[in-house]
């Protein structure tokens, strides 16, 4: 038992996995703190404020929360007592990119806030979970270990589609937004993220920074216009965002080892 981990009413640990109930009393607050496992916690009992990155989830009984490895947060216990069910993966499974921000999921009856309502099965597997783990029979044993591994795949599946679907519309507002930068403050205000999650986010499934995104778009619509038109490159270098034509041909040259020019003869033989 320690003060920060609240106390452990029972636990049972596999390889890779560990499960406890935990029961914070009287206890006002964690500070910041992190994690190097996964961590899959129902709210048993009690109200509680967890805070990820500037993200505040407002979490009651039913609630289910993810929290990535190394993510830091700080909980504020709302209630005298707060009971959960924390459930640690180790070593962390590889589910990238899902762990550029904090996951909360409320109840579906239930306010849930800066959260997404999930599928009443996440609550109902923890739930089950902590059944068996207060059995501990000869039987409970197994079907803990296979509940768990279950949990962590419900869990993930619920988490990756919502997270997918801000990522698309984060595109699409880069796309609509060219040939000019998007406004990354403006963006991750609109979509309800902070900054440095839509900056990682956006890295790990576009495989490049939103700037490298956007330079790349830019030379795409370059070479259409050089390939389908006669516009002057000036023209060209206006319409693409570059600050003009000087700039354009050595940012064209860099990228692909000729000049506008030789680029719309050659494309044109």
């Amino acid at each position: 038992m320690s003060e920060n981990a609240g106390q452990i009413v029972r636990r049972a640990e596999y390889p890779g996995v560990r499960v406890s109930e935990r029961l914070h009393a009287h206890q006002p607050e964690l500070q910041r703190h992190s994690h190097e496992s996964l961590q899959i916690c129902l709210v048993l009992e009690g109200e509680l404020l967890e805070e990820f990155d500037g993200v505040r989830l407002d979490c009651g009984p039913g609630t289910v929360l993810l929290r990535p490895p190394l993510a830091m947060h700080r909980d504020t216990f709302r209630s005298a007592a707060v009971r959960t069910l924390l459930v640690e993966y180790f070593p962390v499974p590889r589910f990238d990119p899902l762990f550029g921000g904090a996951a909360g999921f409320s109840p579906p009856e239930s306010d849930g806030g800066l959260k997404s309502a999930a599928p009443q099965a996440l609550a109902a597997a923890a739930r089950e979970i902590r059944r068996e783990l207060c059995s501990m029979d000869l039987a409970s044993s197994a079907a803990l270990e296979g509940r768990l591994l279950q949990l962590a795949a419900q869990l993930i599946r619920a988490a990756s589609e919502p997270h997918r679907a801000w990522f698309a519309r984060a595109r699409r507002r880069i796309d609509e937004a060219l040939p000019h930068r998007v406004d990354v403050h403006a963006l991750a205000a609109e979509l309800d993220v902070s900054r440095s999650h839509l900056l990682e986010t956006f890295r790990r499934m576009e495989g490049k920074t939103i700037g490298a995104y956007v330079a790349q778009r830019r030379l795409e619509h370059a070479r259409q216009l050089l390939a389908e038109t006669t516009a002057p490159l000036s023209d060209i270098a206006c319409a693409c965002g570059f600050a003009d034509q000087s700039h354009f041909t050595r940012v064209f040259r860099s990228a692909s080892g000729e000049t506008p020019t030789q680029f719309r003869r050659r494309i044109r033989i």
